[in-house]
């Protein structure tokens, strides 16, 4: 039992260093939506981003949005959506 918890912990050892080492090659190439600035309540919205992720592979890496109120220059109500990888390599969809 102690090996097996020794190599849990090497995975995550190995995971942790190979994320810090190539997390430079995320970026947010484009993001899409079919809303407008003012949006509100009930409305639907469909949103599309492409993400570059170098040699880190889409099942490492959750995209999510983050959603709320605006007042002023804050965000109120503060939520967050998974999107959904519907591309085999860079791109994300929503719809809501």
């Amino acid at each position: 039992m102690k090996n097996f918890y020794y190599k849990v912990a090497e995975l995550i050892k190995e995971f942790k260093q190979f994320m810090k080492e190539n997390w430079h090659h995320v970026a947010i190439q484009e993001v899409k939506t079919n809303g407008k600035s003012d949006m509100f309540v009930g409305n639907d919205i469909q949103i599309e981003a492409i993400i570059k992720l170098g040699p880190i592979s889409r099942e490492k890496v959750i995209v999510e949005i983050v959603y709320g109120k605006e007042n002023g220059n804050e965000l109120e109500n503060i939520n967050t959506i998974y999107m959904e990888n519907v591309e085999k390599n860079y791109r994300w969809g929503l719809s809501l």
